[in-house]
């Protein structure tokens, strides 16, 4: 159950739109997926600080790349780096090469 949920924040809203529908939503679009993201990414700053937060967020995006074009280097490098701005940097310079 846990590798549904890991990485796809967005599951519970899938389920409700279906349960009250009958039909699936579209699939999450990559914009939408790196709004999360970071969005995420941002809430971990901001609840455990800088250098735990880093560390924690790391393994939640192993579950949102999972299967995007390059996302083994990506993480590699993400897990190189060590500053919020990098990071941030990083994941739009990512973003912006998937377009």
């Amino acid at each position: 159950m846990d590798e549904l949920l890991f990485g796809n924040p967005w599951i519970f809203k899938n389920i409700k739109y279906y349960l009250e529908t009958h039909r699936i939503l579209p699939p999450v679009t990559i914009l939408e997926k790196f709004d999360i993201i970071k969005k995420h990414f941002l809430l971990e700053i901001n609840e455990k600080g800088e250098y735990t937060g880093i560390r924690e967020f790391r393994k939640h995006l192993s579950a949102y790349t999972k299967n995007l074009p390059n996302s083994s280097k990506f993480r590699s490098i993400i897990n190189s780096l060590e500053n919020k701005n990098e990071i941030l940097q990083f994941i739009n310079t990512y973003y912006e090469n998937l377009k």
